[in-house]
């Protein structure tokens, strides 16, 4: 599974107010974090990456039904701090 074929980058939430046409760039925005939250109250794990980018934080939720796979990416991303969110979405998990 790799994450650029099968997480849709678009739903973001932007920490920071910007102007609503600013879109993220895989290509210039720098992650910063990743939280693993698991599954609770009958919905999914989730992973929390936080991106920045212009100055601005933005953070993209990826929700997963297996858990242990989010583990597995979750312990992958965490070596790819300071890398661009292009790079993060070549993160391939067999």
């Amino acid at each position: 599974m790799r994450l650029d074929e099968n997480v849709n980058w678009l739903p973001l939430i932007s920490a920071t107010r910007g102007r609503p046409r600013d879109g993220i760039r895989p290509s210039d925005a720098i992650f910063s974090r990743a939280q693993l939250f698991p599954p609770a109250h009958n919905n999914s794990a989730y992973l929390r990456l936080t991106v920045m980018q212009d100055d601005r934080e933005h953070i993209i939720i990826l929700p997963f039904d297996d858990f242990r796979l989010a583990e597995r990416f979750n312990s992958e991303l965490v070596d790819l701090v300071g890398q661009t969110l292009e790079t993060l979405g070549a993160v391939e998990i067999d």
